[in-house]
């Protein structure tokens, strides 16, 4: 009997234990998800963090991108801007010069017309493309030499024989290269050097 009493008695758990071992099972289970759910949470702040600051970085370089777009299009345009007034300037100046070009070749066709009629019938046709330079002074020699006095009192200068040193032939040839004639060119060279007057210019 003491026997089955004793048996009864090991079954028999005393008021206040069961509770206190549910309930540390409990806080145990508890702690545990706790302590889970706090390192979720901070994996995912950090995975939060990480994201922001991709994010902030993104946003940045994009800001960025977009300041030098915007200043690359305004220096472009400014370029564009200086290029076209640049263009414009030139334009406006090969207008000017063409205008000048054309009022000087029409004197310089006048002084051409001038000199063919001073000139007379020592004009030849290859004087027309000579250096205007060098018909003036041409103009200028043979209209001086027609005016000298002279001793045979005819008022034109007698026909002296001057002859030229190949050096002077060949700078003869390059001033009137485009005068056929040679006869024509040395008379040319020796008006236009002085060679006449004994004194080569």
């Amino acid at each position: 009997m003491n026997n089955s009493l004793n048996n009864n008695s090991a079954e028999i758990i005393e008021p206040g234990l069961e509770p206190q071992i549910e309930e540390s099972a409990t806080l145990e289970a508890a702690q545990k998800q706790v302590k889970g759910l706090l390192t979720d949470l901070k994996s995912e702040r950090t995975k939060r963090q990480d994201v922001e600051k991709r994010l902030l970085a993104l946003e940045e370089k994009d800001r960025i991108a977009n300041e030098e777009k915007l200043k690359a299009d305004g220096q472009l345009q400014q370029l564009l801007d200086s290029r076209t007034k640049e263009l414009e300037d030139v334009k406006s100046q090969m207008i000017s010069l063409k205008q000048k070009a054309d009022s000087f070749d029409e004197l310089e066709n006048q002084e051409r017309e001038e000199a063919k009629t001073k000139l007379g019938d020592k004009w030849d046709d290859g004087y027309a493309n000579i250096p205007i330079k060098t018909l003036r002074k041409l103009v200028s020699t043979v209209t001086v030499n027609n005016a000298i006095d002279t001793d045979n009192g005819s008022g034109v200068k007698p026909q002296t024989k001057i002859k030229l040193t190949k050096d002077q032939e060949s700078e003869r040839d390059l001033m009137f290269s485009n005068i056929a004639d040679e006869k024509t060119r040395t008379e040319n060279y020796i008006y236009v050097k002085g060679l006449d007057k004994g004194q080569p210019k």
